[in-house]
């Protein structure tokens, strides 16, 4: 669902975290300090990554069945986090967090987690580095 609104969308590059909550509240340790050091990287100094060949094991007929775009990228760009709090049948929503904000945020709230709505009350705060998006 969000790589087809990146489609529509056309964004410039960006980096994006993306994660699921299907409980109450999200708990910041979900986002893993190797993920948040690699989009202050990107947003900051720039991120080299290569794209993992895949294996032909001895004996298989396993064959590289996906298709690489290419074997490596070197990215500076925005970066964000996107969460998304699943409801069954309700409208999807996703929020997508300036790196840096996630971090204000995990830093300034006062449990290890945050739900839905009171992550709304850091939208009304400082609402232009979190953008909601609605999906269809």
């Amino acid at each position: 669902m969000f790589g087809k609104w990146l489609k529509e969308q056309k964004p410039c590059t960006t980096a994006y975290e993306l994660k699921i909550e299907k409980g109450k509240a999200f708990a910041f340790n979900k986002v893993k300090d190797h993920q948040i050091d690699a989009l202050l990287e990107a947003k900051y100094g720039g991120l080299y990554h290569k794209i993992a060949d895949n294996p032909i094991y001895a004996g298989k007929k396993t064959r590289f069945h996906i298709k690489k775009p290419f074997d490596c990228i070197y990215i500076r760009a925005d970066a964000y986090i996107v969460l998304w709090f699943y409801v069954p049948r309700t409208p999807k929503v996703a929020y997508l967090i300036d790196i840096d904000t996630f971090g204000d945020i995990r830093t300034a709230h006062p449990r290890k987690s945050i739900r839905q709505e009171e992550l709304g009350v850091y939208i009304d705060r400082i609402g232009h580095n979190i953008r909601k998006v609605k999906f269809a």
